[in-house]
């Protein structure tokens, strides 16, 4: 049922940016379209972001999902107070953005909570802290090959402890 309903979902939303409708009324309607598609009570997070054309903000809106990690030499999660309630929830509290400013060059790496609800061997869990300290152990990447890299450091935990959720990441460098 949650792989159909994130099928979708990636359609909906597709079909949304194809038709041009604006930033702030994509999770609205995704909203929408997943109260009248699910199962029983299932319910999704997700970011949504937008890069300004001149590629020197970035817009995020957060239902239920913490943010993406901002790629630098401190690595780091973007603002996050702006968190709304996952798709599914309650619409009536919305999905407010937040825009942050970014330097001539920057890269971002986005996630699924496959990638810190992992068990590290001790026994507990990866968390968000223990996820930006991952990618902090790495050098920033700064091109293909090292954002290829940090891709594949940030998956391996997920494959060793054989996570049984899955595991998306997209990773976004502008030199």
């Amino acid at each position: 049922d949650e792989a159909a309903l994130g099928v979708c979902l990636r359609i909906a939303w597709r079909t949304l940016v194809l038709r041009g409708v604006p930033d702030h009324e994509v999770l609205p309607a995704l909203h929408d379209v997943l109260v009248s598609e699910r199962q029983s009570h299932q319910f999704c997070t997700a970011v949504d972001l937008t890069i300004s054309a001149d590629r020197s903000h970035l817009t995020t809106r957060l239902a239920g999902h913490p943010p993406p990690i901002c790629l630098s030499d401190e690595p780091a999660l973007l603002d996050g107070s702006h968190r709304g309630l996952p798709l599914g929830v309650r619409a009536d509290r919305g999905w407010p953005d937040a825009t942050t400013e970014l330097g001539a060059s920057w890269g971002i790496l986005a996630y699924t909570d496959g990638a810190f609800e992992v068990l590290r061997e001790d026994g507990t869990r990866l968390e968000l802290e223990g996820l930006v300290d991952l990618v902090a152990a790495r050098p920033c990447p700064r091109d293909q090959a090292g954002l290829d890299a940090l891709l594949d450091a940030v998956q391996q935990p997920h494959l060793s402890s054989r996570h049984p959720d899955d595991l998306a990441l997209i990773g976004l460098l502008v030199p």
